[in-house]
């Protein structure tokens, strides 16, 4: 397996045979990166990034990092959820669906009161 920054690990060697596999499908690349102050970071997952290998497109995620960070359990989170995008549930677009839902009920409830107070004025 190549590591960026650290370079090639013999995953046989290190945690032994069982450990391994003859193929596997990568569904997720998650670039690590140094926090950046001045830098506009996806907050909320609705913007898709992919990246290209040997023709075959995957979904990818810059994860900026800084000291302190638990960082194996950051991207274990990000595979779980990448897991649940795969069987239908986008957690993201269940938020923005949310709050879109908020916004029309309290701009239906301020235009039934605006009509009442105007309705009540004309009385």
């Amino acid at each position: 397996m190549e590591i960026r920054g650290v370079g090639f690990v013999n995953v046989e060697r290190m945690f032994g045979i069982e450990r391994t596999r003859r193929q596997k499908t990568i569904d997720l690349q998650i670039e690590l990166m140094p926090w950046q102050e001045n830098m506009d970071y996806e907050r909320i997952g609705l913007a898709n990034s992919y990246a290209e290998h040997l023709g075959v497109k995957i979904p990818i995620i810059y994860l900026p990092v800084s000291p302190g960070k638990n960082v194996s359990v950051i991207v274990e989170v990000a595979a779980m959820n990448m897991i649940l995008k795969g069987v239908g549930y986008d957690a993201a677009e269940d938020f923005n669906q949310k709050v879109h839902d908020e916004i029309r009920k309290k701009t239906l409830q301020k235009k039934i009161e605006n009509d009442t107070q105007d309705s009540n004025r004309n009385e």
